[in-house]
């Protein structure tokens, strides 16, 4: 729920139920859910657990708990094998939809990067044709997606500098990765010494200060946060 988007809440409680399934990021966010657990659990089948109930229970919470950016551990998932680690590193930059609680980059914008990448491809293959993006039969203009494309590039490359600067202060790659990415999707746990059964406190200070940055920006949103360093926007 909490990774949801509440106006299309707002609708189902007012009786327009259709409205929800319309919503070609709620198909997403629920495809996204369904295909990640599905991974998870026979990836940890046998490996991690003799029961497939216990699998997909497991693989379910925690697939829920990532994406919806709300930091809850039933299980040490770093004791699971290395494929359903890296689904769920992925999907905590898949975060929540636009309009929910959640962090993360936001499922729309995961879905627009996608259909933009695939209308580019398509544009080489076919030069002449035109080609629209759409989202719940809307079209999208260029100055849409060119918003979102530099948001999704701006949040990477924070990534990038900040995992640097993690480096820096003497952290192993995974723990300086994991963590980066953790406070910028706003997830909590990450792998490493800040796993879901370890914490922060054996983080440097100059580590933690550089977390707080990358929460404070991606909690914020990207652009807030970068747009202070400008120094015309003081001037204005």
């Amino acid at each position: 729920t909490a990774g949801g988007n509440y106006s299309l809440y707002f609708y189902f409680f007012k009786g327009a139920y259709s409205r929800l399934w319309k919503s070609g990021e709620f198909r997403f966010y629920v495809a996204m859910t369904i295909i990640a657990t599905t991974v998870i659990m026979f990836n940890i089948w046998r490996s991690s657990y003799h029961s497939l109930i216990d699998s997909f229970r497991y693989s379910l919470f925690q697939v829920t708990s990532i994406m919806t950016t709300t930091g809850y551990a039933t299980a040490d998932y770093e004791r699971w094998a290395p494929l359903a680690q890296v689904v769920l590193i992925i999907l905590m930059f898949f975060g929540g939809m636009i309009g929910s609680t959640g962090g993360g980059i936001k499922q729309v914008r995961i879905l627009l990067t996608i259909k933009q990448g695939y209308r580019e491809i398509y544009q080489l293959i076919h030069p002449r044709a035109i080609t629209t993006v759409k989202l719940d039969n809307k079209f999208l203009n260029k100055e849409i997606l060119g918003s979102i494309w530099g948001m999704v590039f701006l949040f990477l490359g924070v990534c990038t500098v900040a995992i640097i600067g993690m480096a820096a202060t003497g952290e192993d790659i995974v723990t300086s990765t994991t963590t980066v990415i953790s406070a910028m999707c706003n997830v909590g746990p990450a792998l490493g010494s800040a796993g879901p059964g370890d914490n922060y406190a054996g983080i440097p200070i100059t580590g933690k200060w550089i977390l707080i940055f990358c929460m404070l920006t991606g909690r914020l949103e990207v652009y807030t946060v970068l747009i202070l360093f400008v120094p015309h926007f003081w001037k204005k």
